[in-house]
């Protein structure tokens, strides 16, 4: 079946795309489920999931035109276990219109940490129930991997190159926990969300100044002049401006040679060039290749849907290091989101913080 048949019957049936597209077309992968969509190094630990290192390596693959940030988490001890299916990042999106209120200049590609502290004070004004920026505070992952951006910003690392120990109880973790804190508990220019939501809206009222956040939060914002910028740096550290991603892969399971085959078919034409622009333009997803993100035009394209996005295209870029990708990282994120939500609740101080994080890291990774 050709790529074009293939988008007509995508089109004309209101299913999910990857279950219409593979049920529809790929009559070899109609019993049971073939390939599935994970975002972890979980899937490295099922036995039935399908090796591709070789897979990717085919001519015109072209492996290097993903990010590298997705590359990394497709990776697992050096095996190939998904091709990526979408990707994202963290940048800032501003309030324009309170910023010249403010007699603030925007954000510019150069801005420190303490540039943003500083905004985040002058936008601040108690009275009237508006805060500089925001943190969303419910202890899980979208608590933990704002703050790690900042630590690797810092030059620090969340464990030792070989995922033994844990690394972030370093100098960079201290200063990367200490700006949150001085926003949280020192100015009070920060709104903590426990909800993981509030925040949004609170954004679209005019009441937050400032956002880290990611492109699917900017169609949530249609009362706002917003601009987007990358994240801050910190000055003398070698990281620069970095950011974080949260790549999803496509994973396919052993269910027979002939199924294995047409699901590796079906992905290699899935994520070629062509699609990857395609289902962009008519989403608004971050696009996964860098031929794509990089083509003339293309940011023109993604912004006249979705105003703002080719920022976060062109962050991608800023996308330098990934998460351990070990099966124990989810019990460390939920040690990390106690340490971060205990510090912004001004319940704890930085440096003790790290250091019991760190202890409680330390006997995961030793468990196993």
């Amino acid at each position: 079946m050709t790529g074009s048949n293939l988008i007509a019957d995508v089109e004309a049936k209101p299913m999910p795309f990857p279950i219409r597209a593979v049920r529809s077309c790929f009559p070899a992968l109609n019993t049971g489920e073939k390939f599935i969509f994970l975002d972890n190094a979980a899937g490295a630990q099922i036995p039935q999931v399908v090796n591709l290192t070789k897979v990717v390596q085919r001519p015109g693959v072209n492996w290097n035109d993903f990010w590298v940030g997705e590359r990394d988490v497709a990776t697992v001890n050096g095996k190939v276990i998904g091709i990526p299916a979408l990707v994202d990042n963290l940048a800032v999106v501003y309030n324009k219109k309170l910023f010249a209120a403010a007699g603030l200049p925007v954000p510019s590609a150069d801005w420190t940490w303490s540039q943003f502290q500083a905004d985040a004070k002058k936008l601040t004004d108690p009275a009237i129930k508006q805060f500089g920026t925001a943190y969303v505070t419910p202890g899980s992952e979208d608590t933990v991997w704002h703050w790690e951006a900042l630590l690797w910003e810092a030059d620090g690392q969340i464990l030792t190159a070989d995922n033994k120990k844990a690394a972030f109880d370093s100098p960079a973790g201290l200063k990367s926990l200490t700006t949150l804190q001085k926003m949280a508990v020192t100015d009070k220019s920060m709104y903590l969300d426990p909800t993981d939501s509030a925040y949004a809206n609170l954004f679209n009222s005019g009441k937050i100044g400032m956002l880290v956040t990611g492109p699917w939060d900017l169609s949530a914002f249609p009362n706002v002049h917003d601009g987007v910028q990358v994240m801050p740096a910190y000055p003398g550290a070698a990281a620069g401006h970095q950011t974080i991603s949260g790549p999803d892969n496509w994973v396919v399971f052993n269910n027979g040679a002939t199924r294995v085959s047409a699901a590796e078919k079906f992905l290699l034409w899935l994520t070629a060039p062509a699609q990857v622009k395609y289902w962009s333009l008519h989403t608004g997803d971050l696009p996964t290749r860098a031929s794509v993100g990089n083509a003339a035009g293309f940011n023109q394209q993604m912004d006249s849907t979705l105003p703002g996005v080719s920022a976060f295209v062109a962050n991608l870029a800023n996308v330098k290091q990934s998460r351990p990708q070990i099966p124990t990282y989810p019990k460390i994120s939920q040690v990390l989101g106690n340490m971060i939500v205990s510090v912004l609740l001004g319940k704890s101080q930085p440096q003790a913080a790290l250091s019991s994080a760190a202890a409680q890291v330390n006997q995961i990774l030793a468990a196993g």
